[in-house]
């Protein structure tokens, strides 16, 4: 989730860091990871999304250029494969920025029901407001990451989804592992209690 009018505010190099660590999230296991973003909510206006849209695609195309070792031309298939899946089965609309490591497809309907095939294809969506997220999230989402938001939108974001979302961290964090994870304690969960009487 990524507030676009603050990303726009923000100096190239604050930019810069944000993409590196949306990067590092997401390609770190080409998201394939539990908790890896698998959709890009942009929070703003359309015009605003559409500026912020273009930016972040381009410093995630140096990155990806400059860092993700794959066979992205064999990866790339895969992903136009999804993305004409994904079109036949009115899940996206466009693919409106895309290369061999990196594919933004707009999706219409709630993406968060549907899966992508990870190395480097998100679902993109563009939402009015931080309280527009609340009605499509379930208990399938496991976390959120954001970016460019205060304490108070973040603090409402926690109030309107701690019923089902286990995790809410700023970008950069996604994958950062503790000991309660999933909502699960795992030292209590994977720990042996023995008794002597």
């Amino acid at each position: 989730m990524l507030n676009a009018d603050a990303f726009l505010a923000l100096a190239s190099g604050a930019r810069e860091e944000i993409a590196q660590k949306f990067f590092n999230d997401a390609y770190s296991f080409d998201q394939k990871g539990c908790s890896s973003p698998q959709t890009l909510f942009l929070i703003g206006s359309e015009e605003a999304a559409q500026r912020c849209e273009r930016d972040l695609f381009d410093r995630l195309s140096q990155i990806t250029a400059r860092s993700y070792r794959r066979d992205v031309y064999g990866l790339a298939c895969l992903k136009f494969r999804h993305a004409a899946e994904d079109a036949c089965d009115g899940v996206i609309t466009a693919l409106p920025e895309k290369n061999a490591r990196l594919f933004f497809a707009e999706s219409l309907v709630n993406p968060l029901e549907h899966h992508t095939c990870g190395t480097g294809y998100f679902y993109l969506k563009v939402l009015g407001a931080v309280g527009d997220l609340a009605p499509l999230l379930s208990c399938r989402v496991q976390t959120i990451a954001y970016a460019g938001f205060s304490e108070p939108e973040v603090a409402e974001l926690v109030r309107t989804t701690r019923t089902c979302v286990d995790r809410i961290v700023p970008f950069g964090k996604a994958l950062a592992f503790d000991y309660i994870w999933d909502s699960y304690n795992l030292v209590e969960e994977l720990t042996r209690k023995t008794v002597s009487l």
